[in-house]
C-alpha cells in the first residue's frame, strides 16, 4: 500500500479553514467518489481502494491516506491533483 501525505499551511483559522474544506468535499465526493466523515476537525476519509484522515489545525491543514494496490502507480497524480485542491480552497 502506497501512503500520501499532505501538508497545507494557512492564515484563516481553524474554523474557516474547516468551512472551506467541506466545501470542497462535495465536489470531491461528486468527481471520485470520496466519503468524508468529519468528526470536530478530524474526517475520515473513505473510498474504493484507498481510506485516510484530515485533521484540521489553526495554522495547517495535515491528510494522510492510504491507496490500496490498484491506486500504487497513480500515486503521483493522486498527491499532485489533491494538493492542487486543497491549496486553492485554502488560498
Amino acid at each position: 500500500m502506497a501512503k500520501i501525505s499532505i501538508h497545507q499551511g494557512h492564515h484563516l483559522g481553524k474554523e474557516e479553514a474547516h468551512r472551506r474544506l467541506e466545501k470542497l468535499q462535495v465536489g470531491l465526493e461528486k468527481k471520485y467518489g470520496v466519503e468524508v466523515e468529519w468528526h470536530g476537525d478530524e474526517a475520515d476519509i473513505k473510498a474504493s481502494k484507498l481510506s485516510g484522515k484530515i485533521v484540521v489545525n489553526e495554522a495547517a491543514v495535515d491528510i494522510d491516506l492510504q491507496l490500496g494496490l490498484a491506486l500504487t502507480a497513480f500515486q503521483g497524480r493522486i498527491r499532485s491533483a489533491l494538493a492542487q485542491e486543497v491549496h486553492l480552497a485554502l488560498a
